[in-house]
């Protein structure tokens, strides 16, 4: 059983595992929602069927982003700059792991297709505080991932 407690010692979540012929797992954790919503150390607990465990620690910090990513996100929601600019803020983000994005395939050149116009929604919201950073970078992610932001 995999179980994840909490700062304050209660449990968050558990999963039982399926163990390999090495005995070795692949789990995943979802991190959302008000369980994951405070700060500090949180433990992973990996309990065998012969009641034998192993356990992690991690701090939880919140994610945030820089101010001026989401002044320049404001800007492109109101049409003030061009998708090309916002996506090279993205990309700088990128490359300098501000944001971090996991198995992405490096390209020949940095591209920019058009962008959809629900992500512009998604900028202005976050601009003005209605949706959060860690929001806003799913659908960042969601450009990468559908290789209309291409970073190399």
């Amino acid at each position: 059983t995999l179980s994840v407690l909490g700062p304050d010692g209660n449990t968050i979540t558990s999963n039982d595992l399926a163990l390999d012929d090495d005995f070795k797992f692949i789990s995943s954790i979802p991190t959302g929602g008000l369980l994951w919503s405070s700060l500090g150390e949180y433990t992973i607990k990996v309990t065998g069927k012969d009641a034998n465990t192993f356990s992690a620690k991690f701090d939880f910090v919140p994610f945030v982003l820089p101010d001026w990513v989401k002044t320049n996100a404001g800007w492109w929601s109101k049409d003030q700059i061009d998708d090309s600019t916002f996506a090279s803020g993205i990309q700088y983000l990128i490359k300098e792991e501000i944001i971090r994005i996991q198995d992405r395939q490096s390209e020949g050149s940095d591209t920019v297709t058009e962008i959809p116009s629900w992500i512009k929604t998604n900028a202005g919201w976050w601009n003005e505080g209605l949706i959060s950073d860690s929001d806003f970078v799913k659908g960042i992610e969601f450009l990468i991932e559908n290789r209309i932001i291409i970073i190399s």
